[in-house]
């Protein structure tokens, strides 16, 4: 399939990357990304209100591009399918403003969640599915800032939607009461944001943000029959371990399986 990504540069090396993932091409861009971030031979698409250069399947776009609100119907409605990565800063009446266009247009608008593209993700979603690693019993998701020890309510809020996400994923369900706390009040903003997850039927989780010097995020999943962990250390590729055993990743061969 032929994508166009609709991006910016921080969010530019995410989307290309599940491009290359799915064994996709990437051949058009539009948004507000360097040109020199792009490959050799990607066309740019310099206003979205134009139609995409001439072979795009599909439209995959960041929501930290604030031309996306504005785009993602117009483009529905000229018949491009858009795979959205939804960002917190879209805001909850963009989200609900989608309703009836996905009714009018089934199946042309998706959500897409980078972190459930992760190889270790699909590796521990696969070994929880066979039922090897028992019931799940606990979440427990730490993540580290990189802006020092205070930091925005808004930061930790970002990175929350996607967290909140890949819990609902390993958990196998939804959660119905939800515990927020934010703590450590300074004029540069607090200190550690934290959420408690329950519900029937889903096993209890723990999320928790704190300022630091470097980016990383462990997810620790307990089951019955031991713990199994998911490291993100920086931009590096989340690792997987499983009972204190590195597990060893394979890569795809020939087209991946598109969304």
């Amino acid at each position: 399939m032929n994508f166009a990504s609709i991006a910016n540069d921080v969010s530019f090396p995410v989307l290309s990357g599940m491009v290359s993932h799915w064994q996709a091409d990437l051949i058009a861009c539009g948004g507000s990304v360097s040109p020199d971030r792009m490959s050799l031979g990607v066309q740019v698409w310099s206003d979205l209100h134009l139609e995409p250069p001439e072979g795009v399947e599909c439209v995959l776009a960041s929501g930290l591009v604030n031309t996306v609100a504005e785009a993602t119907p117009s483009l529905v409605r000229r018949g491009l399918p858009v795979w959205l990565i939804p960002e917190a800063v879209l805001g909850s009446d963009f989200v609900y403003a989608q309703i009836p266009l996905d009714e009018e247009y089934p199946d042309r608008l998706r959500a897409v969640w980078p972190l459930r593209q992760s190889p270790a993700v699909i590796e521990l979603q696969r070994q929880l599915a066979t039922g090897d690693l028992g019931a799940v019993l606990h979440l427990q998701m730490e993540r580290t800032g990189s802006g020092g020890s205070s930091f925005a309510p808004a930061t930790a809020e970002a990175t929350w939607l996607h967290d909140a996400d890949l819990l609902r994923l390993l958990a196998g369900g939804d959660y119905r009461r939800v515990t927020a706390i934010h703590s450590g009040h300074s004029p540069q903003g607090i200190s550690t944001a934290s959420v408690g997850l329950s519900g029937e039927g889903v096993p209890d989780a723990m999320w928790a943000f704190r300022g630091g010097a470097a980016t990383r995020a462990e997810l620790t999943v307990t089951t019955e029959r031991g713990a199994s962990v998911l490291l993100w250390n920086g931009d590096s590729a989340a690792t997987l371990t499983i009972n204190c055993h590195a597990v060893e990743l394979s890569h795809p061969v020939g087209r991946a399986r598109l969304l």
